[in-house]
C-alpha cells in the first residue's frame, strides 16, 4: 500500500510540473498576443498541446491510483504520507489555478485583438463615400481615401 501512496505522490508532483510548464506557455502565449507575433503564438500552442497530452496520461495513471487505494478514503489512511499528499495536492491545485488565470488572460487578449481586426474590416468593407480615383470628394459607396485592395 505504501508503493500506491508514494506513486500517488509521484504523479501528483509530476502533473504539478507539467501545469507550471503550461503557465510558463501561456505566459509566453500573451506576450506574442500583445506582440502580434503569430509564429510565436503557434509555437506557445504547439508547446502546450504535447503538455497536455502528458498531463492526460499522468490524470488517468492518477485516477487508477486512486481506485486502486480507494479514493479519498484511501487517502485519509496514508499515515505519515498523507500531509506530504495534501501538500503536493494544494501545490497542483494552486499551480490550476495560476493556469486558469493565464488562459483568461489570453482569452481577452484574443477577444480583443479579433474585436480589433473585425472593426478594421468593418472600417474598411463598410465605406460610404471618400475620393474618387480623380481626386474629387464623393459620396458614393466604393471610394474611399483607404486603398483597400490589399
Amino acid at each position: 500500500m505504501d508503493d500506491l501512496y508514494r506513486s500517488l505522490l509521484e504523479l501528483l508532483k509530476e502533473e504539478s510540473a507539467v501545469v507550471g510548464r503550461l503557465v510558463e506557455f501561456g505566459q509566453d502565449e500573451a506576450i506574442a498576443l500583445q506582440d502580434d507575433d503569430i509564429s510565436a503564438i503557434k509555437g506557445a500552442i504547439s508547446c502546450q498541446e504535447e503538455e497536455i497530452k502528458k498531463l492526460s496520461v499522468l490524470e488517468e495513471r492518477r485516477a487508477e491510483v486512486l481506485d486502486s487505494i480507494d479514493g479519498q478514503d484511501g487517502i485519509e489512511r496514508a499515515g505519515e504520507m498523507k500531509d506530504e499528499l495534501e501538500i503536493e495536492g494544494n501545490c497542483l491545485a494552486a499551480r490550476l489555478q495560476e493556469l486558469a488565470a493565464v488562459n483568461e488572460t489570453n482569452r481577452q487578449l484574443a477577444n480583443q485583438a479579433l474585436t480589433f481586426a473585425t472593426v478594421v474590416q468593418e472600417a474598411l468593407a463598410d465605406v460610404t463615400g471618400g475620393y474618387d480615383e480623380k481626386g474629387r470628394k464623393t459620396d458614393s459607396p466604393g471610394f474611399t481615401t483607404i486603398d483597400t485592395s490589399a
